[in-house]
């Protein structure tokens, strides 16, 4: 990661950090399932997590971190760029100055959280769920988080939770 500096919206880190983790994870819920256990449901995966520490080095290693610490203060998105892996658009979320700092040394750790590019904004996703195989109401219930009588009330040709098949169309929110 030597090879270009690593940068956030205007600061330039001058070395990079020692250690970056760039940490991806999938968005799970557990879903209780009466009489039965529960199961897991896959909604696509969280933003991208940018973690690490380094040092800031050189005369002007407090001025830098200053800076620094401005440009977090001042929060917002703005890109980010670290060697070898794709340009994204972040959010600073941490920034911490060690103890252990010297007047020209300044040890620090971050994290940053991507912020995504296309954020889809679905009115009958957010209204509207359509029933899978081997599902019932009381598992869109748990789904949404959302009491069953409610669902119930807002479906009334559905009187009995367990009378819907693949491919019916349920209003949940």
């Amino acid at each position: 990661m030597n090879n270009v500096p690593m940068r956030f919206k205007d600061f330039e880190f001058l070395v990079n950090p020692q250690k970056i983790e760039i940490k991806a994870a999938a968005n799970l819920k557990q879903i209780a399932v009466p009489f039965d256990s529960f199961e897991l449901q896959e909604f696509g995966v969280r933003p991208l997590v940018v973690s690490g520490q380094g040092e800031l080095v050189g005369k002007n290693s407090k001025q830098d971190f200053e800076r620094l610490l401005a440009l977090f203060l001042r929060g917002g998105a703005g890109p980010l760029f670290i060697s070898g892996t794709q340009p994204m658009m972040a959010i600073m979320t941490k920034l911490v100055k060690s103890l252990d700092s010297f007047e020209d040394m300044i040890s620090y750790s971050f994290e940053f959280v991507q912020v995504p590019q296309k954020r889809v904004l679905s009115q009958d996703f957010e209204r509207y769920h359509t029933i899978k195989d081997k599902e019932n109401l009381w598992k869109v219930a748990n789904i949404y988080d959302v009491a069953i009588e409610e669902i119930l009330e807002k479906n009334e040709c559905i009187s009995n939770p367990w009378d819907v098949k693949n491919g019916d169309r349920v209003r949940v929110l």
